[in-house]
């Protein structure tokens, strides 16, 4: 559904901000996707939009169904992040970055918000052994990092592109080189984060 909704709105936003692209760019940018039915007109913006309608009132309907409170804000919160991404969130520089990389890594957060609640209805998360519970936020910390590293080599290799359309990435507002330096940065931080078992005697949760 992200992906869908993402690419209704890009299809017009990134044209759109071309201003300063030739009419030759434009035709490249339009050729390069000419076999996707988005882009070769065989399905229209408005058609994806009302599925997409569905499909959302769906997902935050079945959200009301998992176990506990955690995980159902998890849920929610991501969902309105992937829906509102395209249009609010990707014009921001790092914002950007930031919302993809925390998305799919709380992932294990939430499926062990879920299990804790299936397993123990009557006890809830208080009663999650604090140890692990330590680990499995650092977990989601190192993952986060490594994540938000991940979405900016894309950028990175993306950066011209992203210049033509207008889109303010972290590459294209302050360069490559800080960029590729903030990757190395968020990686050497999330290794410290992952090893911190070494230290602790503790197993780790990779």
């Amino acid at each position: 559904m992200s992906a869908m909704n993402h690419d209704t709105i890009g299809m017009k936003s990134d044209l759109n901000r071309l201003p300063s692209a030739s009419l030759a760019d434009v035709n490249a940018m339009k050729q390069s996707g000419a076999k996707l039915p988005l882009v070769s007109g065989l399905v229209t913006p408005p058609a994806i939009k009302s599925v997409l309608q569905y499909l959302y009132a769906l997902l935050l309907i079945l959200s009301t169904a998992l176990p506990g409170i955690s995980t159902r804000m998890i849920v929610m919160v991501s969902s309105l992040t992937t829906f509102y991404y395209t249009k609010l969130i990707k014009p921001r520089t790092w914002w950007k970055n930031i919302s993809c990389a925390a998305v799919m890594s709380l992932s294990p957060l939430t499926s062990a918000f879920a299990v804790c609640e299936l397993c123990l209805p009557s006890l809830g998360l208080d009663h999650f052994p604090r140890g692990k519970m330590s680990e499995l936020f650092m977990f989601t910390a190192s993952l986060f990092c490594a994540l938000i590293g991940r979405e900016m080599i894309m950028d990175i290799l993306d950066c011209e592109s992203d210049t033509i359309a207008g889109i303010k990435t972290v590459p294209v507002a302050y360069g490559k080189k800080v960029a590729a330096l903030s990757v190395s940065g968020f990686w050497t931080i999330a290794a410290m984060l992952n090893s911190v078992h070494l230290f602790t005697k503790r197993p780790s949760l990779w």
